[in-house]
């Protein structure tokens, strides 16, 4: 598994602490960044 950029990882991360902080924020970081497939089980 390949890490993303620097940038995105950030862009994820500022997106994330934005949010309330709950589980379905990280559904919907993982569908907006097309991240973490087969990397989060839900």
């Amino acid at each position: 598994n390949t890490q993303q950029d620097v940038s995105i990882q950030l862009a994820i991360a500022t997106c994330y602490m934005q949010s309330n902080g709950n589980g379905s924020a990280v559904l919907r970081l993982k569908n907006l960044f097309q991240v973490g497939y087969e990397i989060i089980n839900l």
